[in-house]
């Protein structure tokens, strides 16, 4: 990361969850989290969710490699979130074929 940089935001009611998971992925250390009144984005055109729970992106963090953490929003106070564990077992059988 750019060392003049403190911290980049991927604002998600910016540029949705898809692409602030990538900008996850890519450095950025901010989503802006769960927000429950937005409208400015909204009214420019936007279709995150509003309804995206504490637990959907904290997931959604983690899924791009990065440990989720609450903060208060004068980012004087931090929380990691721990998850609770998913089952482990989402495993697809496997065919196995024999071939004379």
């Amino acid at each position: 990361m750019l060392d003049n940089i403190p911290h980049i935001k991927a604002y998600r009611m910016n540029i949705g969850d898809k692409l602030a998971s990538y900008a996850i992925n890519c450095g950025a250390d901010d989503v802006d989290g769960t927000v429950g009144h937005e409208e400015i984005m909204h009214e420019a055109g936007s279709k995150t969710s509003l309804n995206t729970s504490s637990e959907q992106l904290a997931r959604m963090v983690t899924s791009s490699g990065a440990i989720p953490v609450k903060r208060n929003s004068s980012y004087s106070q931090f929380e990691i979130i721990n998850l609770p564990e998913e089952n482990a077992s989402h495993v697809l059988p496997v065919i196995t074929v024999e071939v004379p």
